[in-house]
């Protein structure tokens, strides 16, 4: 059975290591043969930071797919960009600032993993710009966020609309992790191109990494209605959100953007594949919501 093809890949992907024998049909990096080049380069660019080596093989599936989006540029070169790309860059820094061994060190690993990702292919390649100084971990997460909403507003519109029919609640959760990421991505958006800003307030790279921004402008999103769980006191926020939709079938609220806050519900992967798909029993246990707003 031939591949689906990638297109875009979501955290989850990233997450579960997907790839592998998928991508012996690959343009440019085919697994079996290019496998024990990355997790070399990988092993030797990581041997002082011993708790990341874990992700050693996921990142270097991961890396695989991203070289497998690389467009065809004149004079026979390559260009690995796009949004593949910098998903891959917010999933690797989101994993070394959450790292004990590498948190202090972001810049300095950043760097040593794309330089020994970029040296196992050839020269023939292109690279997207990428923040890899004068960038913080403030400054990263509201960039990483920014970007989550640009490229997840369709679809938390689109869902914010079905909220309106109970499919998808509005919880406390996840309207205030909507308000903080439409905050980060406003003050992102208008370091850049406010007639008051005074100039790019992040990293030299910042404004082609995200150019899409010249073209289209996301504007704010909110919930209608927000529900509160009865049970929420006793069982915890997840269970009963659980106790909404049944445990295991939590509904997608974006494909990328409440992974963080909700780490149950990725149902919709950025290959645009379902992870799981049955809802559980959300209508049935509608009366244990109450709305609040």
């Amino acid at each position: 059975m031939t591949p689906e093809p990638v297109k875009v890949l979501g955290y989850k992907a990233f997450d579960d290591g997907e790839g592998g024998d998928d991508m012996e049909d690959g343009p440019e990096c085919k697994w079996q043969m290019m496998q024990t080049k990355l997790k070399t380069a990988l092993q030797t660019a990581l041997s002082s930071y011993v708790d990341l080596k874990k992700d050693i093989d996921n990142i270097a599936k991961a890396w695989c797919n991203v070289i497998n989006e690389a467009q065809d540029q004149s004079g026979g070169k390559k260009k690995v960009g796009g949004e593949l790309y910098y998903l891959f860059y917010y999933w690797l820094g989101d994993k070394i600032w959450n790292t004990e061994s590498t948190k202090a060190f972001f810049l300095t690993v950043m760097n040593e993993i794309w330089n020994a990702l970029k040296g196992v292919l050839t020269e023939s390649y292109e690279y997207g710009p990428i923040c890899t100084k004068d960038v913080d971990q403030i400054k990263f997460n509201e960039m990483k966020l920014a970007y989550e909403y640009y490229m997840d507003h369709k679809k938390i519109e689109t869902q914010l609309k079905d909220a309106e029919s109970v499919a998808y609640p509005c919880t406390l959760q996840y309207n205030e992790h909507l308000k903080k990421t439409y905050s980060d991505y406003n003050k992102v958006y208008t370091s850049l191109y406010s007639e008051q800003s005074s100039g790019n307030g992040y990293c030299a790279e910042f404004q082609e990494m995200f150019k899409h921004y010249d073209n289209e402008n996301p504007q704010e999103l909110k919930c209608k209605a927000i529900y509160s769980e009865k049970s929420t006191a006793d069982i915890g926020t997840i269970a009963a959100i659980s106790s909404i939709v049944g445990i295991g079938a939590l509904p997608t609220i974006t494909y990328v953007l409440y992974k963080i806050t909700l780490p149950s519900i990725m149902v919709v992967d950025h290959l645009g594949r379902q992870i799981m798909e049955e809802e559980g029993d959300m209508n049935n246990d509608n009366n244990n919501r109450e709305e609040i707003i």
